[in-house]
Parts: C-alpha cells; structure tokens; sequence
C-alpha cells in the first residue's frame, strides 16, 4: 500500500514492544507492495526491523515455509520474527503483525540483476525447489482452477463507467476478455499435463528480492507458498514482462548457469504468464473503480494498470 493505514503509530510501536520486547525509537511507513502496510522499525540498540500490517492473519505456509526453507540452509531467505510468545502472526486492533530482518537495499525491480546475480538467483530457486516443504504443515497445491478469467469479466460491466478507466477498456477490453477465454483454455491443458511438483514461492520476481551490502540476494515476500510445478516460479526469469529491467538471452543464460538443466514446458509457461497478467489487470481494475480508496492508491494502480496492458497484452 502506498497510504497508510488507519492506525496510528503509538499503537503499532507499543504492539511491537509488548509482542517482541523491543524498544522503538522510531517508524517510517514505507510506500511499498500492493497488499498490506509496510514500515522501518527503529530501536534503542540501533537495530531496525522490516513491519508488515496485514488485516487477515497469514496463513501457516505463509509462516512456516520461508522458517523451513532457512533451516534447511537456505539463508536467503528472510523469513519472519516470532513474537516473545512464539507467534508468528501478533494481532493489533483489528490486524496482524509480522515482524522481519531490515535489509537495506536498491530496488531491484528498477535496476535489475548483475551477471553474479542473476547466476545467484538461479542458484536460489532451484535449491527453494529441491526443498522439503515442511512436514506439519499443510500446503496449497496446485489445481489450475483460476478466478481470474471471472474477475476480469467482472470488471466489463464497471470500467465504461469509470472515467479513468472508460478510454482504456474501449480501446483494449475485447482483448482483455479474449486473454480471459485464453486462460481459461490454457489452465484446462495445463491441468492435462501432470507435471511434477515442488515447493514455490510463486512472486520471486525482481521486486521481491534484495541485495544487501554485498550484493547477495535475499528472498521476501513469502505471502503464498504453493506445490506447483517449477514453471509457476519460471515464468518470472524468463519473461520481460515482470519488471522494469527485463531480461536479455544473456541473463536467461546466466540464470540457467546457477539453475542446471532446466526443461520448460511451453503450456505450463504460457498458462502461468497469462493468468498472472489477466489477474494482475483485474486487481489494478478493481482498485481504481473503488471509490473507497485514496487517491494516491488509485492513481498507482491505474499507472500499473496502464504498464501491464501495455506491456503484457
């Protein structure tokens, strides 16, 4: 989220001191992510925290799987802080609470990956999916049975209504729906297809990784682990449609490097970059229809709306 939510400061810092017996000397809310609040935890002894303020409690593979990908000796992996009672979730007012190590770093989105590191990046996700999910924990599995196709139908009645979203929709909406059919086809042959599954993160693109001092990766954002096959994760190095700095054949390359063999199916590839982008359009859609959300909320969305029917339709 880009505005803050509607909590006030004191009660977030007092939660933080109460559930992980630190002393908060300060929070900076940062303008980041499309789901959930984020700030900069400062305290007394100069260590600083990463705050996500979510309004459902995450569920337990979101909790569990980056914990055990870390034990499993995957130390890129940030996974979350628990509280002084052993939680992991801590409820404040109304929302929950996770609390991270603060990694300082550029925006890889932006700026995009060094050779090393797109080599690194490949090292990473094939050990995430060579990875034991944990075993008490219970975890999604893919059934290729997408909402997005519906959403987006949902959206055909709303955007000639919306001002901002009535140019765009004349010009692009039979496209849109036609993408909708596509997904819809896709995921039924996907479906067919009985790959195998591993263990995913299923939003490791470039935004969701982090350079420290060093320049070695770290992965956040764990909100949706799943067993899927590994082309749910694929599609984010292999297409030019997941960030700012896509990647050329040689970065396709150096990520195989780290990767090994590695055998995309085409169907698999096809069906995940088209169902992210068609619900990626229905959120960004939604957004800028409600009248509930601020301006500045709606202005971001309809530039990322504008970015993704651009670049991925």
């Amino acid at each position: 989220m880009i505005e803050p939510p509607k909590l006030d400061e004191k009660t977030l810092a007092d939660a933080i001191a109460d559930a992980w017996v630190l002393d908060v000397t300060g929070l900076t809310f940062l303008p980041v992510g499309l789901e959930g609040w984020t700030y900069r935890v400062d305290t007394v002894t100069g260590d600083s925290y990463f705050l996500k303020l979510r309004k459902e409690a995450s569920d337990a593979a979101a909790l569990e799987v980056p914990r055990a990908l870390v034990k499993q000796g995957i130390d890129r992996v940030v996974a979350p802080i628990a509280a002084d009672t052993g939680e992991l979730n801590f409820p404040v007012a109304g929302h929950w609470l996770l609390l991270y190590p603060y990694i300082a770093s550029s925006n890889l989105w932006d700026t995009g990956l060094t050779e090393p590191q797109w080599i690194e990046y490949g090292r990473l996700m094939a050990a995430i999916h060579a990875a034991a999910p944990p075993p008490d924990t219970a975890m999604p599995v893919e059934k290729f049975a997408t909402t997005a196709p519906d959403s987006l139908r949902a959206m055909a009645d709303v955007a000639p209504s919306v001002p901002d979203l009535a140019d765009l929709w004349a010009a692009r909406g039979t496209r849109l729906l036609h993408l909708a059919d596509e997904t819809e086809h896709l995921a039924a042959a996907a479906a067919d297809i009985g790959a195998d599954l591993v263990l995913c993160h299923t939003d490791i693109h470039l935004g969701n990784l982090l350079a420290d001092r060093t320049g070695r990766l770290n992965i956040i954002d764990w909100d949706a682990p799943i067993l899927a096959p590994k082309e749910r994760d694929l599609m984010f190095p292999f297409s030019s449609a997941f960030s700012d700095a896509p990647p050329d054949p040689r970065h396709k390359h150096l990520f195989r490097t780290g990767y090994g063999p590695l055998d995309l199916d085409p169907t698999l590839m096809a069906y995940y970059q088209t169902e992210r982008t068609i619900d990626d359009i229905a959120q960004f859609l939604a957004a800028v229809a409600d009248p509930a959300v601020g301006a500045a909320t709606r202005a971001n969305a309809l530039h990322w709306l504008q970015v993704a029917v651009g670049e991925r339709t």
